[in-house]
């Protein structure tokens, strides 16, 4: 077991595929032959671990949603997963997962019924991501500004604290909870709890 500030973390190893939340609500039909030419059910040597992050206490696939279908399907419960190091844009993937909750996906299982042409996973996913990252751009912009979050143009990043880092990041992060809570994206209750995990993840005191 490991830990993310105070918070466990659960064991890698432990996690199988009805554990972990999609960051995507449709799969292409043509990426998903494609993964099935190569996909071996009995020899997973060369699958690559799909990444994996903590996403307010929920672990969340950053990528890999097609071999996890393709592993759904050939009635597989577990694959290699692997903690996903890269810096991530969370706002991003928060609405992602928000959307994903919204339609009912909850583990990959849940993207068999959503699997569609590449026609329409371009028309439909790609667009709702390009929208999706405009939005997020013009909250941020507007969130900030609200909140009087410092901009990373107006600031030198690597002089501050590390405590003056996280604070800044807690504001951007309940600065977009509280937008979806005034979009009605959320619930109260939604809200309040997600604050609550936020700010006990940050180490926040108030």
């Amino acid at each position: 077991m490991t830990f993310i500030g105070e918070k466990e973390m659960p064991d890698i190893c432990d996690l199988t595929l009805k554990d972990i939340q999609p960051s995507q609500f449709y799969i292409s039909e043509r990426k998903l032959r494609g993964v099935n030419e190569w996909f071996r059910p009995e020899d997973l040597s060369n699958f690559e671990p799909i990444p994996v992050k903590m996403l307010d206490g929920i672990p969340v696939m950053t990528d890999g949603h097609t071999r996890a279908v393709a592993a759904v399907l050939a009635g597989l419960d577990k694959v290699p997963f692997v903690w996903d190091e890269d810096e991530l844009s969370w706002e991003m993937y928060r609405r992602c997962v928000l959307e994903c909750k919204a339609r009912g996906i909850h583990n990959p299982a849940d993207l068999l019924s959503q699997i569609i042409s590449e026609s329409e996973y371009r028309e439909k996913w790609d667009a709702w991501c390009d929208e999706m990252q405009a939005e997020v751009n013009r909250s941020s912009a507007a969130g900030d500004k609200k909140n009087n979050i410092i901009s990373t143009e107006d600031m030198n990043w690597s002089a501050l604290s590390h405590e003056q880092k996280n604070h800044q990041l807690f504001l951007k992060q309940k600065a977009l909870l509280d937008q979806f809570l005034e979009k009605g994206a959320i619930s109260h209750a939604q809200h309040d709890k997600s604050l609550h995990d936020l700010i006990e993840k940050m180490g926040e005191t108030c």
